[in-house]
């Protein structure tokens, strides 16, 4: 399936664009796979999904962006000196899209590896394949992802096939 960007609902705004721009080169640069990235207007805010799973939302007020996080990144947000507003009676941490910039790519590669990491099993079937392409041929990226073979290829270990290291 190749990537897609659906819009559930027609947003009139730049800085959607923006956003999805940025998601979608941080993914690709870093050879993240996803199915579609899903931009959704509720009531109050703008949720964005990748993969069907909601990575974060936006609001704004006051003519100020906000991106909405889960509380489960309070550590990175904290980690990293970014400000940020708990409402404590939700599961979002409120911060100003401008103050995440520098990080924002390293937030959206975390929220992904949290999001998509199940449980890992050592290789698939493929593995001859995968040996001789020294990286990961699995047709389903996210079952990829859970491959620790595919980690190993990555820092060019390889156990099989005609680029054996090792």
């Amino acid at each position: 399936m190749d990537n897609q960007i659906t819009f559930v609902e027609t947003i009139n705004d730049n800085f959607d664009d923006l956003l999805l721009d940025k998601i979608k080169k941080c993914f690709d640069d870093n050879r993240f796979p996803y199915e579609d990235i899903v931009i959704r207007k509720n009531i109050n805010d703008i949720s964005y999904l990748v993969t069907g799973q909601i990575f974060f939302k936006k609001l704004e007020k006051k003519g100020i962006k906000y991106l909405l996080i889960k509380k489960y990144y309070k550590d990175f947000l904290d980690n990293n000196k970014i400000d940020y507003k708990v409402n404590k009676a939700t599961i979002w941490l409120q911060v100003k899209y401008q103050d995440l910039l520098p990080v924002f790519d390293e937030l959206m590669l975390c929220i992904y590896e949290s999001v998509f990491s199940l449980s890992d099993f050592s290789c698939c079937s493929r593995y001859e394949m995968c040996s001789d392409a020294k990286q990961c041929v699995q047709p389903n990226k996210l079952l990829g992802l859970q491959c620790s073979y595919r980690k190993k290829l990555e820092k060019g270990i390889i156990f099989y096939g005609k680029n054996k290291t090792i």
